[in-house]
């Protein structure tokens, strides 16, 4: 999740796919992910506006999901992002 884009990253039986919950309908065009590491997909299937061929890496720390660098943005989790965003709302305190 970031300001521009919420993304839910799923396995679906053989695939790996990316679903956008904040649309009417989340799996009419997933992007097709390919395992490429143990911290890295790669986008195989665009499905339509997207960069195939582009990277999805996950940045942890301490064996949690820190940020997702998904082609190119940086995501968070969605409860991380929630707090930040609550902070700046809150003028950073």
């Amino acid at each position: 999740m970031n300001l521009w884009d919420m993304a839910s990253i799923l396995v679906t039986g053989d695939k790996v796919v990316t679903a956008k919950p904040d649309s009417w309908e989340p799996l009419a065009s997933p992007e097709i992910l390919e395992y490429v590491n143990d911290h890295t997909l790669k986008v195989v299937d665009a499905g339509s506006f997207g960069s195939e061929g582009e990277l999805v890496h996950f940045n942890r720390k301490d064996g949690h999901v820190e940020t997702i660098n998904y082609t190119g943005a940086t995501m968070w989790p969605k409860e991380v992002w929630l707090k930040k965003h609550q902070q700046r709302m809150m003028g950073g305190q």
